[in-house]
């Protein structure tokens, strides 16, 4: 019996989100996500705006703002845009890279049923919206 490795998959299983899961699940993450890269200084997203996209930092920074704030510097397996893919509602923030930053992008009509069958995914992804919604 061959063992392929698929590097997609095991790149997911490095991030904190997808941590845990089984290589069936990642499997379905991966069919479902979408890697990128994006030059520094760059929106991911816009304030205000609507879109379904969420982003997995795999390498990187991003700024996030609203307005002129600057409210956080995110790095390396942390996630963006989950509010406005879990509630419907437009963005709450503009987030630009920082530097050429390596993405995961998940669209919303993947994510609910992705969701559904990777319950811990679920938790964890509810669990960062929840802080952001009281930040």
């Amino acid at each position: 019996m061959r063992i392929v490795k698929d590097p997609k998959i095991e790149m997911l299983a490095c991030l904190p989100l997808f941590e845990g899961c089984s290589t069936a699940q990642l499997a379905e993450i991966s069919a479902a996500a979408e890697r990128i890269t994006i030059e520094r200084f760059q929106d991911l997203t816009r304030e205000g705006a609507s879109d379904n996209l969420v982003y997995v930092i795999v390498h990187g920074m991003v700024q996030v703002r609203r307005g002129d704030r600057v409210l956080a510097y995110l790095q390396d397996g942390h996630v963006v845009g989950e509010l406005a893919a879990l509630d419907g509602q437009p963005r709450s923030a503009t987030v630009t890279t920082v530097v050429d930053t390596d993405l995961v992008l998940i669209d919303r009509r993947h994510l609910g049923p992705m969701l559904d069958h990777i319950p811990q995914v679920a938790a964890r992804l509810e669990d960062v919206a929840q802080r952001r919604r009281a930040a």
